[in-house]
């Protein structure tokens, strides 16, 4: 309950900031990278990020609870969020934006092989 609540509050203060970010940069939009942890081992591998590269930032997570990444970008550029880990699918990735209007959300899937893993990736354009 504390987490959710302290969560809340980040998300209120969060969200007042970045109003003011972006009525001062109307080609601008704020965009938040969202994980979301049911498990204690650490990822493998997290990149996010905006434009033609793709996600090109890394990431690192270990733990539980909801973890943020914010970013200011141009509008109509293209983002992206992947995340892989080595034995549990208790997690999920989401992009919005502070006032959800844009609200992606990815599926885990399992990827089988030598090591087998579990993924999700997700891209969207913010207009």
């Amino acid at each position: 309950m504390r987490k959710v609540f302290l969560a809340l509050i980040f998300s209120t203060s969060l969200t007042a900031c970045m109003k003011n970010d972006q009525e001062n940069n109307p080609d601008k939009i704020i965009v938040i990278y969202e994980l979301e942890s049911n498990t204690a081992i650490p990822f493998t591998e997290i990149k996010y990020g905006s434009g033609p590269a793709g996600p090109t930032k890394s990431w690192d997570i270990s733990g539980i609870g909801i973890f943020q990444r914010t970013d200011t970008i141009k509008k109509g550029i293209s983002i992206s969020l992947e995340a892989r880990h080595p034995s549990s699918n208790k997690w999920k990735i989401r992009i919005k934006t502070p006032d959800e209007s844009l609200l992606v959300e990815g599926p885990v899937k399992f990827a089988s092989g030598t090591p087998s893993y579990y993924y999700s990736s997700i891209n969207a354009a913010v207009n």
